[in-house]
């Protein structure tokens, strides 16, 4: 899991200059219909990669919770009490 948090989070980094390279291109006089349209399309598809990324981030951090040296690392009553309080997956 670290690897894929390293990865989004630098990739969440990146979109900030993906998208102030598109304002500065944004800015350029004698931009065509078409470059126009093209900018358009990819402030759009940044801003959904922005969320999808953002998703990915919360569910790293979600799995993470249950990673199994996570519980291996808890004791016995600490997985007894999690189950208990429906902090974690169990049979009932």
């Amino acid at each position: 899991m670290p690897h894929i948090k390293k990865v989004y989070t630098e990739q969440a980094g990146d979109l900030v200059l993906f998208e102030d390279q598109a304002d500065k291109w944004a800015e350029l006089p004698g931009l065509t219909l078409q470059q126009r349209e093209g900018l358009a399309d990819l402030n759009t598809n940044l801003g959904d990669l922005r969320l999808l990324n953002k998703q990915v981030l919360d569910l790293v951090e979600d799995l993470s919770k249950a990673t199994i040296d996570r519980v291996m690392a808890a004791s016995d009553v600490e997985l007894g009490l999690a189950v208990l309080l429906g902090e974690r997956g169990g049979r009932p």
